[in-house]
């Protein structure tokens, strides 16, 4: 046996050898360097924002990546169903007219007291409530109307309606406004989240509403498919799921058929789909109109299969405060010179202006919130290595999760389109 110099005993050569495996079994565990400066269209971003920016964290509009994301819509929704425009998730009045304008679309889906200063800047849009709400939520609502603009929004908006019970306080709340209220009814297709579950009891709806003498007017259905694009395999499947949703939902659509005499004036609404169902729809299913809105800004919840098509339009941009060596935790500071040799994704750190967001880091690429660290809505930190190539002032890029709640943190949306800063858009108010 030869031993390794400097290791003049058996005892030494054992040493000598049991470091260097455990050298060699840390190489191989070592989690690899995903670091990387920005890239296109980031690094472009990154520029403007340094440039022109206003050094705070902002939500970004592409709007290439948006009307990029309209022209997918237009091409896979057959001309026999029409686009409703989810309006929670575009919060915004501008972005929303550019939904509409671009989907050739006056209808739109609100979820909220946002329908109050949306009837008025939309006079002539189609308008259906996308949940039930307290009755006293829709007398406030036309209470704050003029007696023109109650009548006008009693024939824009459709109310959705779930149960019996909220049927009765609805037409109750008609007859002591005087107004002959519009509603849709909810019906469960297999998402399970409420709304009438049989034809039946569809049918009771019905024959309330021919007991009202007019004050209520039926204007359709909305069934909501959500599960459909989570539907396990090994129980079900996405094409079962969604086979078997159509199949309930041309089930109540024949209820209303039989049933002509709760029919209103208006022609009938049959809505159905999401963001992640849409493209299944065709003029064979028993729905006249998809609803859709997160799809056009695509934030991470929607990196589903069926919508590979799409593409990200929507972006959190936040400064660099300070680039440190990293990570030094307090208490733990011993500990930094192994954690940087183990992890070269954790090599520096990054304190952002900002933090918290329901969002996911996107460029530059490797870095990752400390889960040591702590959590901070303030100065958030994120660890990479040295190849994200970052410095003080520039902005580290996220993607949020979700469209409905985050554009609206950021006051006015920031549009930019062929690598300039465009218009400032206002969110809607929470």
């Amino acid at each position: 046996m030869t031993l390794p110099k400097g290791n003049p005993t058996p005892k030494g050569a054992f040493v000598t050898l049991l470091s260097r495996g455990a050298g060699v079994a840390t190489s191989l565990i070592r989690p690899p360097n995903t670091g990387a400066p920005h890239a296109e269209p980031f690094s472009t971003y990154n520029r403007l924002l340094r440039e022109h920016g206003e050094g705070k964290p902002t939500l970004l509009i592409d709007l290439n990546e948006l009307n990029r994301n309209m022209e997918v819509v237009r091409r896979s929704v057959p001309p026999e169903i029409a686009v409703r425009v989810v309006t929670k998730s575009l919060p915004s009045i501008p972005l929303i007219r550019r939904a509409m304008e671009g989907l050739n679309t006056n209808r739109l889906m609100v979820f909220d007291h946002s329908i109050l200063q949306l009837v008025k800047e939309f006079p002539r849009a189609d308008f259906l409530m996308g949940k039930p709400l307290p009755v006293r939520a829709v007398s406030t609502f036309l209470n704050a109307l003029s007696p023109s603009e109650g009548r006008n929004a009693a024939s824009q908006v459709a109310w959705l309606v779930d149960t019996p019970e909220r049927l009765a306080e609805l037409i109750q709340l008609a007859r002591s406004t005087r107004l002959s209220l519009r509603f849709v009814v909810e019906i469960d297709i297999g998402l399970h989240r409420g709304g009438v579950e049989t034809p039946s009891e569809l049918t009771v709806l019905l024959r309330a509403v021919d007991a009202a003498g007019g004050a209520v007017s039926f204007a359709g259905l909305m069934g909501y498919d959500a599960h459909v694009g989570s539907a396990p395999p090994v129980i079900s499947g996405t094409d079962k799921a969604f086979a078997q949703a159509n199949e309930q939902y041309k089930s109540f659509k024949d209820a209303v058929t039989s049933h002509k005499s709760a029919l209103g004036t208006y022609p009938l609404i049959y809505n159905g789909a999401g963001s992640k169902t849409y493209p299944f729809y065709n003029a064979r299913h028993p729905v006249n109109e998809v609803a859709l809105g997160s799809v056009l800004v695509k934030p991470t919840d929607f990196d589903v299969p069926s919508l590979n098509d799409h593409r990200p339009a929507c972006f959190i941009a936040a400064p660099v405060l300070k680039c440190l060596p990293g990570p030094r935790i307090p208490f733990l500071e011993k500990a930094q010179k192994a954690w940087r040799l183990y992890n070269p994704n954790r090599r520096v750190s990054y304190f952002i202006f900002g933090g918290g967001w329901l969002a996911k880091p996107v460029s530059p690429a490797g870095l990752s919130p400390n889960p040591v660290y702590g959590f901070s809505t303030n100065q958030a930190l994120l660890s990479g290595s040295v190849e994200t190539a970052l410095q003080v002032d520039d902005y580290i890029f996220f993607r949020p999760t979700q469209s409905e709640r985050v554009l609206m943190e950021f006051g006015d949306l920031q549009t930019v389109r062929d690598q300039t800063l465009g218009e400032r858009w206002p969110a809607l108010p929470f």
